[in-house]
C-alpha cells in the first residue's frame, strides 16, 4: 500500500460484513516498508475470511487491499 497518514484493518466475514471492531494496525517490525496486523485466528470458526487492510494518506483517496482466506480445523 501507498504511504500513508493511516492504516487501518478489518476482519470480514465471507459476504464482506465486518466482524467485530478494526484490527491493530503496526509498521513491520524489520523496519521494511510494510504493515503488521496481529489477527487472532485461534478465536474463529471454521469458515471463510477476509482481512481488509486501507491505507489512507494525508491528502487523496483512501486505498484498499484484501486477503481471503479459510479456516480448517
Amino acid at each position: 500500500l501507498q504511504d500513508a497518514a493511516t492504516r487501518t484493518a478489518r476482519l470480514l466475514d465471507r459476504r464482506g460484513q465486518p466482524l467485530g471492531q478494526p484490527l491493530p494496525v503496526s509498521a513491520a517490525p524489520d523496519g521494511r516498508h510494510a504493515a503488521a496486523v496481529d489477527l487472532p485466528i485461534a478465536s474463529l470458526p471454521e469458515g471463510d475470511f477476509v482481512l481488509e487492510l486501507t491505507a489512507t494518506p494525508g491528502a487523496g483517496e483512501p486505498e484498499r487491499r484484501a486477503l481471503a482466506f479459510r479456516v480448517v480445523r
